[in-house]
């Protein structure tokens, strides 16, 4: 786990939807086959679902460890010394629809969150983006409630917020 992540209440074993708050104190090249380039610095919103083996905890704890392999668009963000995950919100769900991902995602834009296009979302064809800048003036806390929200309209059910990073 990231030093300063308290996993409390830890996220269930089961499938589910999440969404990653990561603060960029710098630029980060990406250098992904279907995205590169620049992201700015600020404070950013990443959908993303679990499935496999471990479900949610798996999946977090895999985002909240700075060394590993990079496989996703996000473990761009999560590996730099540069990025901090200052929260995580999620929802844990039996099922949840093909389009549950790209649905968080729209309300996170109907919220004034701002898409990083093509980022995170080549698997989803209804999503622009899965990585969301959020508006000016937004702190995590918020940030945090309104990805609580998002996640909650989408899935419903055993929704949880992991606290912020000290």
């Amino acid at each position: 786990m990231a030093v300063g992540v308290r996993l409390n209440p830890p996220p269930p074993r089961g499938p589910g939807l999440y969404v990653l708050l990561i603060l960029l104190e710098e630029p980060v090249e990406v250098g992904a086959r279907t995205f590169r380039g620049t992201v700015p610095p600020g404070l950013y919103a990443y959908v993303g679902s679990a499935g496999g083996p471990g479900g949610l905890r798996a999946r977090i704890a895999r985002h909240l460890r700075r060394r590993k392999r990079v496989w996703w668009h996000v473990d761009w963000l999560t590996t730099s010394p540069a990025s901090r995950v200052v929260a995580v919100a999620y929802c844990a769900s039996g099922t949840h629809g093909p389009h549950a991902e790209a649905q968080v995602a729209s309300c996170l834009a109907s919220r004034g969150y701002l898409p990083v296009r093509g980022f995170g979302s080549t698997d989803d064809p209804e999503a622009e983006s899965h990585l969301y800048k959020t508006p000016p003036g937004r702190g995590a806390a918020e940030a945090a409630r309104d990805a609580l929200r998002c996640l909650s309209s989408t899935v419903g059910g055993r929704c949880s917020q992991l606290s912020l990073a000290r």
